[in-house]
Parts: structure tokens; C-alpha cells; sequence
């Protein structure tokens, strides 16, 4: 859904950000680099996502990014961004927090990448990065809503057949290139990125992964589990 407006619960009447909430999601960030091991420096604490541009909606959630460079050495054998990948993922998996009815998701980074029409607000200065931008392309647009349908499909066909693992990576590649030609052309109101967000906010992102783990687990496992009950109710 596309709003003339910034979303009122989040900004004030001069598009800035209500304070209560500005220092709510600093505290999160001190919690959050407060279970940081390595040593690092902070350089930015960012607002970015749908909830800082005009096409917010009721799935939105708070893209929390922080940025910082690490010292050197400090990973191990992994890369920089590996290991604040896997605390990112750990910490939004281990807590449930919301503010105003939306999710907090936390991304620590080395960098925050400037998309074309990308709205960021820098938290601790309390002022944009860059400001939020009238999309020409919005996700309810005939061409988004058309290749969305044509991706639910594709993902439908997929599991209904009983898709290899093969075939479910080639269709997860495919989503995964649509959205970052996308957003290394257009930007973040590109077809591509919006279809991702179509995809994703109707659950069939989810579905996909929810049955490639599904396919996998079988593909490990000696028998089923229904079987394995099957055979040795046989015994009793």
C-alpha cells in the first residue's frame, strides 16, 4: 500500500522521527553491540526499509542497521560479514521485539549501501541520510502484481511436482537475481525488489524454504517418520 504520507506513528508532521522511538532503537543497538565479542568501532546507527518511505504497510518491520568497522583479525577464519551476519540472525532469532505493532530486525554491517530512492535516517544525528521518495513503480503496480503471480506459480508448480533440490535452488537463484538486478538498476522501487517484497510479505518466500528444508531433511533421513512408527506398531 502506497501512502501520501510518511507513517503517522513513526513521524512527526516534519518527517521526523518521534524521539521516544528514535531512543528506543538506540537502546536496542547498545543491546545488541553489548553481546558483540570482537573489538569494533561504531561509525553509524541507521533507520532504513519500508517504515522510512512511503510504501509502508501493516507487514513492515524497523530495519535497524549498524554500522562498524571491526579491528583487524578479530573473525578468524570466517569473513567480517559472515560473523555479523550469524549475530544479526542469532539476536533477531533469540528476541521478539516490537515497537509500535512492528518488528525490530537488527543488521550489523560494514557498510550501509546508498540504493537509488533508498530512504535512511541516521538515529543518532536524528536527521535523513536520504530522504524518501513518491515511487513511480509501487508494489501494487500491474506490472509488480503480474510478475508476482508469475513467480507464485513457479513456486506452487515447484512444490506440487515434488521439485529436486537441484530445481528448488535454480528457482531460489532466479528470485535471487530478479531482486538484485533490480535494485543494481532501478533501485529500491524496482520491479525486482518489489516482487521480493510481494513474495516474501504473502508467505510464499517462506513456503519455498519450508519445503526445501522439508526435501532435505528427507533426503537425510533412513525413513520417514511416519513409517518409522508404522513399522514398530507392528510389534505391539
Amino acid at each position: 500500500m502506497e501512502s501520501k504520507n510518511l507513517n503517522p506513528l513513526v513521524w512527526d508532521v516534519k518527517n521526523k522521527l518521534h524521539d521516544p522511538i528514535r531512543k528506543r532503537l538506540l537502546l536496542i543497538a547498545k543491546k545488541f553491540l553489548d553481546e558483540i565479542e570482537v573489538p569494533i568501532e561504531i561509525e553509524n546507527i541507521y533507520l532504513t526499509g519500508s517504515l522510512c518511505s512511503y510504501e509502508w504497510s501493516a507487514e513492515s518491520d524497523w530495519d535497524l542497521h549498524i554500522i562498524v568497522t571491526p579491528e583487524d583479525g578479530y573473525c578468524g577464519e570466517i569473513t567480517v560479514q559472515d560473523y555479523f551476519d550469524t549475530k544479526s540472525k542469532l539476536f533477531n532469532k533469540e528476541h521478539d521485539i516490537f515497537i509500535k505493532g512492528y518488528p525490530v530486525e537488527v543488521n550489523l554491517k560494514e557498510k550501509e549501501v546508498l540504493l537509488k530512492n533508498k530512504a535512511v535516517y541516521d538515529l543518532e544525528k536524528d536527521d535523513w541520510v536520504a530522504k524518501p521518495v513518491h515511487p513511480e513503480v509501487t508494489l501494487n503496480s500491474p506490472e509488480v502484481l503480474e510478475k508476482t503471480k508469475e513467480m507464485q506459480a513457479k513456486i506452487n508448480n515447484a512444490i506440487n511436482h515434488e521439485a529436486s533440490i537441484e530445481e528448488l535452488k535454480e528457482l531460489r537463484d532466479e528470485i535471487k537475481d530478479l531482486r538484485t538486478k533490480g535494485l543494481e538498476g532501478e533501485g529500491e522501487f524496482s520491479v525486482g525488489n518489489l516482487v521480493f517484497k510481494n513474495l516474501r510479505h504473502s508467505g510464499y518466500i517462506g513456503k519455498l524454504y519450508d519445503y526445501k528444508g522439508k526435501i532435505q531433511d528427507a533426503a537425510l533421513s533412513l525413513e520417514s517418520f511416519a513409517d518409522y512408527f508404522n513399522t514398530n506398531n507392528k510389534h505391539y
